[in-house]
This record gives structure tokens, C-alpha cells and sequence, in this order.
């Protein structure tokens, strides 16, 4: 909301924002990191005028300011930025890192026309089975979630026997 009723304080705050990101990003090359990321789970929330409006100059200046120190550049953004792919891409980063809900080949028709390298698009890796039980209930899915819980109990006591016939046959 100050976006529009505090654009200036907005300005501000993002000033203020880059002068911070510039020190913490020096600390990381000094450091010696071959790459250093901005992290914006916010671009997703406003519309490609706005980011122009209040984001460009900031991110644009960090980029430069890193590429003038040698070290390359990688913008990550959560959630669906689709419609900010380009704006993110006019700011110059070397890579944009998306989410997974991001079409990839549409993204990355814009990320080529700017020379800049895409990545991500990949789910979370925390789907272990019993997350997988939850969803397939959630989804009304009962014959997945049997499926799914059927199979791990079928692995765990597969597991169980091999490891009683090891001990049985090393004594």
C-alpha cells in the first residue's frame, strides 16, 4: 500500500536497501563467494509497472555493482513472476533463479533476448512419503494414498527381514 500512497518513502527505503545490499554483497565477495544471489520473495506480489517504478534502479545498480567487482550475479524470486520476467531481465542480472510454478520455456524466450541464464523450476525435494499420504488425501486420492502408504510398509518390512537375515548370518 505505500507503494501508492508513499512512493517516495518507498524510493527511500529501497536507496537505503541497495546501500546495505552493496556492503553485505562486498562482505561476500571479499570472502571470496564465486556468486552472489538477491533474494526477492516479494516480485511476485506487485505488477511489472511497479517493479519497474520502485525495483529497477536498485537492482540495476546492484547488479552493475557487482559485476564491476567481477563476480557474477543471480536474481532469485519466489512464487509466480512470470509477468516480471522481463523487467527482472532489463535489470542485468548474469542468472534469474524462479520457483516452480514458472513456465520454463516461456521464461526462458525472454531470458535468452537479454543473455541472461535461467534456472530453478524445480518442486521442493521435501516430498517424503508421509507428505505424499497428505496430499494424495487432500487430493480425495484414497487409492494413491494406499498405494503410497501400502508401499512403504511393504519397503519397511523388506528392510526389517534383510537386516534380521544379516544379523542371523553374521553371528
Amino acid at each position: 500500500m505505500n507503494m501508492i500512497r508513499q512512493p517516495e518513502y518507498v524510493r527511500a527505503l529501497m536507496a537505503y536497501c541497495t546501500e546495505v545490499g552493496k556492503v553485505i554483497s562486498s562482505y561476500y565477495m571479499d570472502a571470496g563467494m564465486d556468486v552472489i544471489a538477491i533474494v526477492d520473495p516479494l516480485v511476485s506480489q506487485i505488477s511489472p509497472r511497479h517493479f519497474t517504478q520502485f525495483l529497477s534502479g536498485p537492482y540495476t545498480e546492484l547488479f552493475a555493482y557487482m559485476r564491476a567487482r567481477g563476480v557474477p550475479s543471480s536474481f532469485f524470486v519466489c512464487g509466480d513472476a512470470t509477468k516480471n520476467i522481463e523487467v527482472m531481465c532489463q535489470t542485468a542480472p548474469d542468472s534469474i533463479a524462479v520457483d516452480e510454478n514458472i513456465d520454463m520455456v516461456s521464461a526462458k524466450a525472454v531470458t535468452d533476448e537479454y543473455n541472461v541464464a535461467i534456472a530453478g523450476n524445480i518442486p521442493l525435494q521435501t516430498e517424503i512419503a508421509p507428505l505424499l499420504i497428505v496430499i494424495r488425501l487432500e487430493e480425495f486420492n484414497y487409492a494413491g494414498a494406499t498405494t503410497v502408504a501400502a508401499t512403504m510398509l511393504v519397503v519397511s518390512f523388506a528392510m526389517l527381514l534383510a537386516i534380521n537375515a544379516l544379523q542371523t548370518w553374521s553371528n
